[in-house]
């Protein structure tokens, strides 16, 4: 994503100013320009970083941070990244962009009650939004935004979201989560009976992989989440779907991976690599069934911190509507957002379906 989109608009952004001196060292994920510099005679640099792992934004001190796609990073990738920009001398600011899928952190921080806000917080804190019709690239093409309007319903929750910019709380949610659901980390000290990875294969679209923890009294919890796109399954060593597997089983000792029956390849060639991987139960209502009991028995719990495109999806997961906009809840749910949503559903069907293990320490 940040190669496809993010580096692409700061090199054409550079390209704007005639004159303008800039140099970008690929292999150091830097943009340097050499005419402009600080007091100390050091050029001004850009450097690009990947904010899923927030850690990895700590040794860094800027004047300035830009996160894209923010509603699909971590929040503690915002609290890092405000705590960065120390380097004196200069105004410090920070913006986070993306489209506002669903009623995320990002909502909840920036948006939520910003009627009540006092005046010195709307003054640190601006926000704004743009309706897609705004970009001066739809004037040469306005059947574009016509098309979409026909494709996605004038009026219609996505049409809102994606066309408007607005935060939408989607009508006819298959997953309605109360208060107490999300939680900022694992217990330090908690005895799981099973701990099963659902997956669902992605290479074009995004795949996803789905950790979720059974406890002795029941309880369920999603604790990490990997969705990612253009990754095959196997046979790339260290960067491939069959590698993540290997990573995620060796910090939380998952006892089996469930993955969408439909490619046997893919679950062949991970049974190869020695990952104990089956099948799972793809039978999709039914699933969604028994993942709305588990929330419904009081007994779930999120990882906020840990799954943030689970939670956007979850936002935004919606039951198929009839010609009126009606939720048609005995049917199928929308074919879309559901990629994370999916790979949860065939963990869920695993625990429902298999026999627990003796319990054991998980230490968080």
């Amino acid at each position: 994503m940040l190669n496809r989109s993010t580096r692409l608009v700061v090199r054409k952004v550079c390209n704007w100013w005639p004159g303008l001196e800039w140099e970008e060292i690929k292999s150091e994920n830097r943009i340097i320009f050499p005419d402009i510099r600080n007091d100390a005679d050091e050029p001004s640099e850009i450097f690009f970083a990947h904010a899923q792992d927030a850690d990895s934004l700590r040794a860094v001190e800027v004047a300035w941070f830009w996160i894209d796609e923010a509603a699909l990073c971590r929040e503690d990738a915002f609290l890092v990244a405000q705590g960065r920009i120390r380097q004196p001398g200069y105004p410090h600011r920070g913006w986070v962009t993306g489209t506002p899928k669903g009623q995320n952190w990002v909502y909840r921080r920036f948006v939520e009650d910003r009627d009540n806000w006092s005046a010195e917080k709307l003054v640190r804190y601006g926000f704004h939004t743009w309706a897609t019709r705004e970009n001066p690239l739809y004037e040469y093409e306005p059947e574009y935004l016509a098309t979409l309007g026909d494709s996605y319903g004038l009026g219609t929750d996505f049409y809102r979201q994606e066309i408007l910019g607005e935060f939408v709380a989607f009508a006819g949610l298959v997953y309605h989560l109360p208060s107490g659901t999300f939680v900022q980390e694992p217990p330090g000290l908690y005895d799981f009976v099973r701990i099963i990875a659902g997956v669902d294969w992605g290479v074009t679209a995004p795949g996803a992989i789905i950790v979720v923890g059974e406890t002795r009294d029941g309880d369920h919890w999603l604790l990490d989440e990997v969705v990612q796109r253009g990754m095959v399954t196997h046979g790339n060593p260290g960067n491939d779907w069959a590698s993540e597997a290997i990573r995620l089983q060796q910090e939380w000792g998952i006892d089996k991976f469930v993955a969408d029956p439909s490619d046997a390849n893919a679950i062949l060639g991970w049974k190869q690599r020695g990952i104990r991987v089956e099948g799972a139960n793809n039978a999709r209502l039914e699933g969604v069934r028994q993942c709305q009991s588990i929330i419904a028995g009081g007994q779930f719990r999120v990882v906020e911190p840990s799954m943030p495109n689970w939670i956007s999806e979850s936002n935004q997961y919606h039951w198929k509507t009839d010609n009126d906009g009606n939720p048609l809840e005995d049917a199928d749910p929308a074919k879309e957002f559901d990629h994370a949503l999916d790979a949860w559903r065939y963990a869920e069907m695993e625990l429902a379906g298999k026999q627990k293990r003796p319990a054991r320490s998980y230490q968080g």
